[in-house]
Formats: structure tokens, sequence, C-alpha cells
């Protein structure tokens, strides 16, 4: 039904659950790949039928109901994929995978530029468990991962890029990324700087003078560390934003006028802790429209434990 992800070149790798899973990661997935220039390649992952079980083609008759399900969500897919191109002239492929959802994943996201997961849960998430897979792809993802809410519509193409920024250290690699593809399809980018001491005093101590001031040396700060990035990008339509607001609250915010918003994750090189700070978090559970996290780190730099097999 596909070609093999190893020899396919880099897509957008669309996940699916079930037969009626098109509508919001569809449309983003046809969104991006437009802009992009790149194939969609949909995928579903049918999990052990029994714990701690691999998934063979003799599992049973439950196992072969759950492929037979897992083929017809991806072809149901496939088909709203190329609806939603309209005629564009770009690749669309499929397959059923096996194993671990979340791990699984990961592994297919070696090849991809972007893989795109949907959030099936309302606003607000009901349970932290109920984002498990898409912490999980999230973390540890090679590419970028993009969470679509199932509420979300498509934006207006003036809608800005919205992206999170710290300084240059934190946000350097996510930033020139963002401002890549920019370039290559004109998007207005906000490069947002919130910044929030405590709870306890931030609206007492900062109010009025003392908040002016604190903005103003926070946007001097990052001129200075985002200047000279910045200045490989001046053809690209992009503007400093700073915002006296827990930064999570501020990007919540943002979602209802993005047409996206882009946060960073940990270095994937940390052996203890999660990749995926509380900022990110909230943010993924909460925005009402696409988050994109990115990986902010160079992608030549192998991760530990993992890539060992690969060129």
């Amino acid at each position: 039904m596909s070609q093999s992800p190893t020899s396919r070149p880099a897509t957008i790798l669309l996940a699916v659950n079930g037969v009626d899973d098109h509508g919001p990661g569809v449309a983003f997935a046809a969104q991006e790949a437009r802009r992009r220039g790149a194939g969609i390649h949909v995928v579903h992952v049918v999990t052990p039928s029994f714990p701690g079980m691999p998934v063979t083609s003799d599992v049973g008759l439950d196992g072969e109901e759950m492929r037979v399900l897992g083929s017809s969500a991806v072809e149901h897919c496939q088909e709203a994929v190329r609806e939603a191109l309209a005629g564009a002239d770009l690749a669309v492929t499929g397959e059923v995978l096996h194993g671990r959802v979340a791990a699984t994943l990961v592994e297919s996201s070696h090849d991809a530029e972007l893989v795109v997961l949907t959030r099936t849960h309302p606003r607000p998430v009901p349970a932290l468990s109920a984002m498990s897979v898409v912490h999980g792809v999230a973390a540890r993802a090679d590419c970028a991962v993009a969470v679509v809410p199932r509420e979300w519509e498509s934006a207006r193409e003036d809608a800005p890029v919205v992206v999170g920024v710290e300084g240059a250290e934190e946000s350097g690699e996510m930033v020139r990324a963002v401002l890549t593809r920019a370039r290559r399809s004109p998007t207005r980018v906000e490069l947002e700087h919130a910044w929030w001491y405590s709870d306890a005093f931030d609206t007492l101590v900062f109010a009025g003078d003392e908040g002016e001031a604190e903005a103003q040396r926070q946007r001097e700060r990052l001129e200075i560390e985002l200047g000279p990035l910045l200045s490989e990008f001046t053809d690209v339509e992009a503007a400093l934003v700073i915002t006296h607001a827990p930064p999570a609250q501020a990007l919540v915010a943002d979602s209802e006028r993005a047409r996206q918003v882009v946060v960073g994750r940990h270095h994937p090189a940390l052996p203890l802790g999660s990749h995926l700070g509380p900022i990110t978090r909230v943010v993924l559970r909460e925005a009402m429209c696409p988050v994109v996290v990115e990986t902010g780190v160079d992608p030549s730099i192998p991760r530990p434990g993992r890539h060992a097999a690969r060129g």
C-alpha cells in the first residue's frame, strides 16, 4: 500500500486513529503540504493484542480485525487528504504500522519533516493520561510535531504564526526554522516573549511605569540576542512582541487568533526529566489552534541510545 518509510522522501506523517478521524488533522496537513511542497504519508498504529506480546500476522481474530479496521482508516483518510489537496501534485501514501503507538510514531518520524496528530479530547482535557501519546511523540520525535485540536477550523491566510521565545540560546534554532519556512511561503511571524516573575507580586511591583520599564528592558535584551539571526531574514515579516503575562496563559490567548503557535522543548540529549516543559504541556492541552513543537536542536546531532544503526 505504500513505500517503506526509509525510502520515501521528506514528507508529512499524518497519524490517524479511526475511520472518522479526518477533519482538522487532514486540513492542517494539507495546508502544510502545500506550503512545504511535501507529500503526506498516512499511518495508523495497531497495538499488540496482549500486553508485552508483539503483533504478528497470526496473532488471531482480534489482531486481524484491528488490522482490517486500521487499513480502512488509512484508506478513508487518504481519500480525505486527496480531496483537501484539491488536485495539488503531491504524493499521498499510507500504511498500517504495528507496535506501541507513541514509540512507533517516534520511530517513523526519523525521515519525516513534520508529524501531525489530532488532539481528540475537547478543551479542557479531562485527564492527563488523555495526552500521553501526544506528549510522548512531541517529546521524542526527530522532527517537528503538530498537534491539531479537533475543534479547529482552517485559519485565515493573514493570521500570524506566533512563536514563544525565551532568548537566543534557548530559542534560536526554533526561530530559524520558523523564519526559513516563512521565507519559502510568505507568512507573518510574531516572536512573543511573555515575562512573569511571580503571581504574588507581579501585578503590584510591575504596575504602571515599573512594568513598562521592565518590558523595555526585556525588549532590548532580546533585540541584542536575536538581532544577528533576524538580520539574516530581513525579507520575512517578523515582529518581536513583549507581553507581561504568564507565558502559557499568553500563548493560549494568542491561539484564538493565530494560524499556529510554535513552542520548543528541552534538549533530547537530557537523560532524565521531561523533555516537554510545563509551558509547552499547557499550550498543547489548551490551545485553540494547531501547536507545533519544534525540536530546537541541530538534526545532525545524534541522540543517546538511538540512531546507532543509521547512516
